[in-house]
């Protein structure tokens, strides 16, 4: 698999409702991106909306956007529409990625996977594709 995007995220705030079949977190956020195909910061207006239907079953569904450089040193805005589900092992995500970038936009081509991992003081994100089969 090929690593295209690799996020630190920090929790900025918090938002929470608990009705009778399910609770809702959404967790404002921001943080930086550093990787071979793209360097930059998210930008103001980051949110994942945890939807929670049991103990052990949440839905996540993050949108936000980065302004930062690709691979060739281009300056570029990524749109990331990360959806998926979270249990207490791990967390795995279907990201949709949108981009100015020429040369993201051919590496983003196709069907990506996501993961989700705690890190120092924040929570690491993790974009990938599969390697073309030759």
């Amino acid at each position: 698999m090929i690593e295209l995007f690799k996020i630190l995220v920090f929790i900025t705030g918090v938002s929470h409702v608990t009705g009778t079949d399910m609770s809702v977190t959404m967790l404002r956020f921001n943080g930086h991106a550093d990787s071979e195909y793209f360097k930059g910061e998210i930008l103001p207006g980051g949110v994942d909306t945890q939807m929670h239907f049991t103990r052990d079953s949440t839905l996540l569904s993050a949108r936000y956007m980065l302004k930062g450089v690709d691979a060739n040193g281009d300056s570029c805005s990524v749109y990331i529409c990360n959806e998926g589900y979270m249990t207490p092992r791990n967390g795995k995500t279907h990201p949709k990625i949108v981009t100015d970038s020429k040369v993201l936009s051919e590496a983003c081509k196709g069907e990506l996977s996501g993961t989700i991992e705690g890190a120092p003081g924040g929570i690491m994100i993790r974009l990938f594709k599969e390697e073309e089969k030759q």
